[in-house]
């Protein structure tokens, strides 16, 4: 349900039900994971701040944790640590086997902090 509420815009309800859900299954990564997705959403720095810790919770199933990672990464750039995000993404890529799909993911956003940053020639 609280997934249907972020999806369809309802932010305010879906985070009331995952904080009730939070509360009743308190070691239930899949609830912490969604939580982040939808805490993520906001941008608020406190926000962001308890979407990174959720994440971290998350990473004990292991079938979420490298998502977890990715998403950790993507809040590190929006809090303006490039550097951290960079640090988290290469950690996990070097414990993901090397046929592992997710890899690409981190091998993409590696990528595009590698990038030079666009400049304004001419404006």
């Amino acid at each position: 349900l609280a997934q249907t509420y972020a999806e369809v815009g309802q932010r305010d309800k879906a985070l009331q039900s995952l904080k009730r859900l939070r509360t009743e299954q308190p070691a239930n990564a899949h609830v912490a994971f969604v939580s982040a997705a939808v805490l993520m959403a906001g941008g608020d720095a406190g926000e962001l701040r308890q979407a990174f810790d959720l994440l971290e919770q998350s990473r004990k199933q292991p079938a979420l944790a490298p998502k977890a990672r990715l998403y950790q990464g993507e809040i590190r750039l929006r809090q303006g640590d490039a550097a951290g995000a960079r640090t988290l993404w290469q950690d996990e890529l070097h414990q993901l086997a090397p046929d592992d799909r997710q890899r690409g993911l981190f091998e993409a956003e590696l990528a595009k902090l590698n990038m030079p940053a666009p400049t304004n020639k001419g404006m």
